[in-house]
């Protein structure tokens, strides 16, 4: 339900102070929104618990704006933020729109700042700085008005956050920088003109980077550091500037019993693998006085108490704008520190019961409009039938296709890619020469709506990364293994147009490839090639149905390409204009 008078009452400050004290104390309002994922509309956005245990629906841009203008009225200091995973959403609009749909809202309502969250990072990390932020535009960020830089519901093309990003625990490997600031700094007054500041030390999820089974966000260029070892760093270096009021907002959660009322608290386990944010929470630094959490997508708000034994709130307002954290700090002027005792949290439902904000809700139907035209804009023609149908040697001119996407993406590469391997369990939908359904379609034509799957079952980046030839054999002949009944599974892998392979499927599994070749030559068993491929066939089976090449594993000297592979087919297409199938002559059975 909407802010009911009472706890608005309390997010305006707590218990009233004593008169002759207003002068000394300084109220602070925060408002957090995490994990947006790009959610634009309400559809989709799971219901919240009450504490009767009815549901409430929930979500939606307009709504969210509505309710957070109903939070900020009356309050001289409001501070609104978030704690990331704005964008790489589930919603096809604001994913194949880059996050800039979500950025205009994040703009529009004046969010001061955002922790850098994995899915920030599913791109390069220059992506995330130097488009999304500073709003660079053309050239390796794609064409503007068809890869990105999109005009906005005012018609102004995109011009990055009006906002920082930071992160103060993902670093540069080669120099150990913070990618990003590492924390934010806000000044607050009072009506007497007494001010103070408020340090917001913003961390990241750790396994975010550098890991292969983060699949999307995996940045081997980067390093996660520490996160309470981070915090507390932090926390000394604000205390050094003579900043004592510290939040922490950490994009790394809890995860509560399931049916757990959005606004109350119930036992988090924090040694899940997923669920360390609540650890960090108990563990970090006692000068730091409250914590904001994301990436869980949970509803919780909490106490815990600190190293010190003080109680210290920890708030997080779930996923996909179910919710706000609000929480009142009040601060003493003479010493620029919180006084706790008077700090008041409540997450505020998303709920229906509100008008939603006309203009919001303008920005919304602005971009659902402009992706619906989007979808019908040619990216390009087939000549004939493309598709995912194999030949009996497990061949295919779909996965060709892909593979030779990936080998044109992987000359991307200081080092450029030799030759390209692909996982045909998961494949773009099929192009036919045929219109489809889509209105506008001719034949041959290719519309951006006809090539909106992943070659990778979910958005992965291409990577390159380095196999010697005798680990290139073992990868080829893990195409056959033998199940637990004891019959052979053949999982075939896509070559690019430069490699050729034979093999003979009458001989015993693990000794079945007798001839590859890579430009031409055969393929030389210590040798080094570079190989472009999706970053599960060098980590192994991350989706249900997936399938696992284990000798790719030995893989070094992973390079991550610009795009997605999402991204890359669609760029692959404008490429080559005309795509013609790939002749299937490229594996071929002795038997």
């Amino acid at each position: 339900m909407a802010c009911v008078a009472a706890v608005c009452a309390l997010l305006a400050g707590g218990t009233p102070a004593a008169a002759g004290e207003a002068d000394r104390e300084i109220p602070v309002q925060l408002l957090d929104v995490t994990d947006l994922h790009g959610q634009l509309q309400p559809t989709g956005v799971a219901p919240v618990t009450n504490p009767d245990g009815t549901k409430s629906a929930v979500g939606g841009l307009a709504y969210l704006a509505t309710h957070l203008a109903q939070l900020r009225t009356g309050q001289r200091n409001s501070i609104t933020f978030s704690t990331g995973d704005n964008f790489t959403g589930w919603e096809q609009d604001s994913f194949w729109l880059r996050g800039e749909p979500i950025v205009e809202f994040l703009n529009q309502q004046h969010v001061r700042f955002a922790t850098v969250g994995n899915h920030e990072l599913d791109s390069r990390p220059e992506w995330l700085t130097d488009h999304m932020v500073d709003g660079a535009c053309g050239g390796e960020y794609g064409t503007v008005g068809v890869a990105s830089c999109f005009p906005d519901s005012t018609g102004r093309r995109y011009h990055g956050t009006d906002f920082p990003y930071s992160s103060a625990n993902i670093v540069d490997k080669r120099t150990g920088r913070p990618i990003a600031p590492p924390y934010v700094v806000e000044t607050v007054r009072n009506d007497a003109g007494r001010a103070a500041r408020i340090g917001f030390i913003n961390l990241t999820v750790p396994d975010t980077v550098g890991n292969l089974r983060t699949i999307l966000s995996f940045n081997p260029s980067l390093a996660a550091l520490d996160e309470v070892r981070t915090a507390d760093h932090y926390a000394q270096v604000l205390q050094s500037q003579g900043v004592q009021a510290i939040v922490l907002n950490i994009h790394d959660g809890g995860v509560p019993k399931s049916g757990t009322p959005y606004d109350s608290c119930s036992d988090i386990d924090s040694s899940l693998e997923w669920g360390m944010g609540m650890a960090v929470a108990k563990a970090v630094t006692p000068a730091i006085d409250a914590v904001f959490t994301g990436h869980q997508h949970q509803l919780f708000n909490c106490v815990v108490d600190d190293p010190a034994g003080n109680p210290r709130p920890v708030i997080e307002a779930g996923a996909y704008g179910q919710a706000v954290a609000a929480m009142s700090l009040t601060l003493d002027a003479d010493t620029g520190d919180v006084d706790r005792s008077r700090t008041v949290a409540h997450n505020i439902a998303n709920t229906h019961d509100v008008t939603p904000d006309p203009t919001t809700q303008a920005m919304v139907d602005h971009w659902s409009g402009y992706f619906a035209g989007y979808q019908q804009t040619t990216v390009g023609a087939v000549a004939a039938d493309v598709t995912a149908a194999r030949n009996p040697a497990g061949e295919s001119t779909m996965g060709d296709a892909v593979a030779d996407m990936e080998l044109w993406e992987g000359q991307r590469d200081p080092h450029a890619a030799d030759l390209a391997l692909v996982k045909q369990i998961f494949l773009p939908p099929d192009l036919t020469y045929a219109p489809g359904q889509v209105p506008g379609d001719s034949p041959g034509r290719v519309l951006f709506a006809e090539v909106a799957g992943s070659p990778g079952g979910q958005s992965q980046p291409v990577v390159n990364a380095d196999l010697t030839g005798d680990q290139l054999r073992a990868v080829l002949e893990q195409q056959w293994r033998t199940d637990a009944s004891g019959a052979t599974v053949f999982t075939p892998l896509a070559v690019s147009r430069n490699v050729t392979c034979t093999y003979d499927t009458s001989r015993p599994v693990g000794d079945r490839v007798r001839a590859v070749r890579v430009a031409g030559r055969p393929l030389a068993p210590g040798r080094t090639y570079r190989v472009a491929a999706s970053v599960t066939f060098f980590e192994g089976p991350v989706y249900a149905q997936d399938t696992a090449y284990p000798a790719a594993a030995a893989a070094t000297r992973h390079y991550r390409l610009p795009d997605e592979d999402r991204f890359a087919w669609v760029d692959y297409l404008r490429h080559v204009g005309v795509l013609r199938p790939p002749d299937t002559d490229r594996v071929r059975d002795l038997a």
